[in-house]
């Protein structure tokens, strides 16, 4: 039990820099492709100077019964200074259900966007391009604005 708990301890001190700065957001947007507004909200993690681990989740707004959503773990390059650009990439699962309806469908995608350091919030926008894994036709193309704190 004892080394579990130096374990532990050690995993603690280990993360916390990364847990302190860690950053949360809000975010909305359109999806271009399929006309739907969304909302979402997200976790960065710094895993060094410039990247980032961002895992975020979406719902996707105004589906007449179906419940629909997106979620993926993001890996983003930030550029330096006040004003960063960065690009990324992930994958993710696109979900939808509703009326006796299931479907799940693996995506990658491919992002690029701009972020302000204002102090402690940092507001951003981004173009996040998505395409199915399983459906070489099916893609969407995501406009973001957010705002992390």
């Amino acid at each position: 039990m004892t080394s579990f708990r130096f374990v532990i301890l050690v995993m603690l001190v280990a993360f916390a820099p990364a847990l302190f700065a860690l950053e949360f957001g809000v975010r909305a947007g359109r999806y271009s492709d399929i006309n739907k507004n969304f909302v979402g909200a997200e976790l960065a993690f710094p895993l060094g100077r410039n990247v980032v681990l961002d895992p975020n989740i979406e719902y996707i707004l105004g589906n007449h019964g179906y419940n629909a959503g997106f979620g993926s773990v993001d890996l983003l390059y930030r550029f330096t200074g006040a004003i960063r650009p960065y690009l990324g990439a992930g994958v993710g699962e696109y979900r939808v259900s509703g009326h006796g309806f299931s479907d799940n469908t693996n995506v990658w995608n491919a992002i690029a966007g701009l972020d302000f350091r204002l102090g402690t919030l940092k507001p951003y926008g981004q173009v996040k391009y998505l395409r199915t894994t399983q459906h070489s036709y099916a893609h969407a193309t995501a406009f973001t604005v957010g705002l992390r704190f």
